[in-house]
């Protein structure tokens, strides 16, 4: 205030200097020039002190503002300090997107530098306020004081938390390289083991002490991975106390980075424990399959031994007819249960394939050799049996074909036989129609004669083959047949004869004669047939064999297969004939008899008798049996 009274008084004085320079220049012209020399020089004096006292009221005008001011002051420094203060705390708190090493070099160069300048600040402080203190009175001199005890402890906390927050940040750098090593170090372990737990199991041989020694194996493998179990929870702890660690995570890639290490390292872990376990039981169930493989291939190989020695020494050669169908059907059985075992054997091919499909098998190649060599002597004993078969049927066959045609032969002789007795003894027709029939009989014979002879010689090649007992069966048969064919033939050749001998005659009486008469002539030569010199050529001589044992013979009538004579038609099948009208043919036989009775005696009433009481037959046993009596009765 005294300041602007002054001012206000020089403003006055202002104009009386200007009225004093205006006085001057008035006397310039009454005083002399020495007078107004000192005048001037008095003026300029004046003006000097006029300035002089100016300037000083101007500086005690500032100083006085100055004095005013220094509150202001101190409370605008004073709030710039606690913003600072609060500022570099939250700097000194958070990391912002920097890392731990980042953060500590700030700690120790950027913001450390803003402390120091900070702290001249202060010191100002501090000295304008001890000033204020002293120039004010209490009440002032009390809040400059707290004031500046507030800066004071902001500033040490300052201080004391840059000191904790280096700390902190050491530790945590110190937790992470510890995690990095630690994470490193199991990262190569964890190669290891993985690489030893995913190689394939290589087995040297298939015996069970090398299935322990896999084991043993894989029980060290078990242990290293018990003894790291500790360090990987270690790790796995520390991963998560740092992903709660702001410091640790001040970034999003830092915190995923974290994420990952832990979700890596522990699906890592169970990986390889669960790995071990599936190691431990897959060597445990390789045992078990080897087991199963081996059981299993040593009852097929039993089987095959036995079935081996079956097939080494089969019955097929030299040996009788009968022994041979007997080995046919041992040998069909023996062949079925070959093929029945074909299902274990595909068990354990499939068993072999599953072993090699999942590198269960041995170095040695011994379970490889085991089943190629139940595979190759099963084809062995599968080709060797088939062999046996096809010997059998081939020699059963040739047989069975003569057989076969050689009844086929009793079966039209007998055909033939029976219907020669129609003719003889029942048929009403005349001679010409007769010789008809009995030249048909001839030239079927003389193309039957073909299949005769063939059936003679395939008879001579099985006796020569066939053994002695099967070779008298066989000859005894062929002789048999020789035998019919001789007495169907001749009674075909001696019929003919006597019927071209007799005279045609419409006379029913004498187409009715009975065979009876004919045959009490002379026999005729069978050779003066057209087709005897092949019969006789072919199979009316004597076999080669004909000087065997006939003992041999009746020793093997038991042991035929049903047949006996061919001349008995008790074992031969028989046909009716049903074109054939026999009760007409018996009425005619009676009639034409009864009419002849006188001219012909006793020789034409037995037959006439005999025919007087006839029975039709109705059927072809009964027929048989009635053509039996006749020629009983005509003999």
């Amino acid at each position: 205030m005294r300041c602007k009274d002054l001012e206000n008084t020089f403003d006055g004085w202002t104009g009386d200097l200007a009225h004093l320079t205006v006085l001057r220049e008035s006397l310039s012209c009454y005083i002399s020039a020495e007078d107004l020399s000192v005048l001037q020089e008095r003026i300029e004096l004046l003006h000097r002190q006029w300035d002089e006292i100016c300037h000083q009221l101007s500086l005690r005008r500032q100083q006085v503002s100055e004095k005013l001011n220094e509150w202001t002051v101190f409370n605008e420094k004073y709030r710039e300090l606690c913003e600072w203060l609060t500022n570099m705390e939250s700097k000194v708190s958070q990391n912002g997107d920097i890392s731990i090493e980042e953060m500590i070099e700030k700690l120790r160069k950027d913001y450390q530098e803003e402390i120091t300048v900070a702290e001249e600040n202060k010191l100002q402080l501090h000295q304008l306020g001890e000033r204020l203190a002293r120039a004010s009175h209490q009440s002032k001199a009390t809040e400059i004081e707290q004031k500046l005890s507030k800066v004071s402890d902001r500033w040490q906390h300052l201080l004391d938390l840059i000191g904790a927050r280096v700390k902190k940040l050491r530790e945590t750098l110190v937790a992470v390289q510890q995690l990095d090593k630690n994470m490193s170090s199991l990262r190569s372990w964890l190669a290891h083991i993985e690489t030893e737990l995913s190689k394939p199991i290589a087995y040297d041989t298939c015996d069970f002490q090398e299935i322990q020694r896999k084991l043993d194996l894989q029980q060290e493998l078990q242990r290293d991975i018990e003894k790291h179990s500790t360090g990987v929870a270690s790790v796995l702890n520390l991963c998560e106390v740092l992903l709660h660690d702001c410091d640790a995570c001040a970034t999003d890639a830092e915190c995923d980075s974290i994420q990952q290490a832990t979700r890596s390292l522990d699906r890592r872990w169970r990986s390889i424990c669960a790995l071990s376990m599936e190691r431990r039981l897959k060597i445990e169930e390789t045992w078990r399959l080897w087991q199963k493989f081996l059981d299993d291939f040593a009852r097929f190989e039993e089987w095959l031994a036995t079935s081996e020695k079956t097939a080494a020494l089969p019955n097929s050669s030299g040996v009788l007819y009968t022994v041979a169908k007997e080995e046919l059907k041992k040998f069909e059985a023996f062949q079925r249960q070959v093929h029945e075992t074909l299902t274990q054997l595909e068990l354990i091919n499939k068993q072999y394939r599953r072993l090699a499909r999942e590198n269960r098998t041995d170095s040695s190649c011994r379970l490889r050799e085991m089943a190629h060599d139940a595979n190759q002597r099963w084809d062995n004993l599968q080709k060797r049996v088939a062999s046996i078969l096809r010997r059998l049927k081939h020699f059963i066959s040739q047989r069975e074909e003569f057989e076969t045609a050689r009844d086929s032969i009793l079966v039209w002789l007998t055909e033939m036989d029976l219907q020669l007795t129609n003719i003889e003894h029942f048929s009403e027709c005349d001679i010409q129609a007769k010789i008809k029939q009995l030249r048909s009989f001839q030239q079927e014979i003389s193309l039957t004669t073909a299949k005769i002879e063939h059936i003679f010689h395939q008879g001579e090649a099985l006796i020569e083959k066939s053994e002695p007992l099967d070779a008298a069966v066989i000859e005894e048969e062929l002789e048999e047949l020789q035998r019919y064919c001789q007495e169907v033939f001749g009674r075909v050749e001696r019929y003919y004869k006597k019927l071209i001998r007799l005279p045609l005659a419409d006379d029913d009486t004498e187409v009715s004669l009975s065979d009876r008469e004919l045959e009490l002539d002379e026999p005729c030569d069978l050779s003066s047939l057209p087709w005897s010199e092949r019969l006789g050529d072919g199979f009316l001589s004597p076999l080669p064999s004909s000087g065997r044992s006939a003992s041999l013979a009746a020793q093997l009538r038991t042991e035929r297969s049903g047949r006996d004579t061919p001349a008995s038609v008790d074992s031969i099948p028989l046909e009716w004939d049903h074109d054939y009208d026999l009760s007409r043919g018996l009425e005619s036989a009676s009639r034409a008899l009864r009419e002849q009775q006188s001219e012909e005696g006793d020789f034409i009433q037995r037959p006439a008798s005999a025919l007087s009481d006839v029975v039709i037959p109705e059927s072809p046993e009964a027929y048989v049996k009635l053509t039996e009596q006749t020629l009983r009765s005509s003999t």
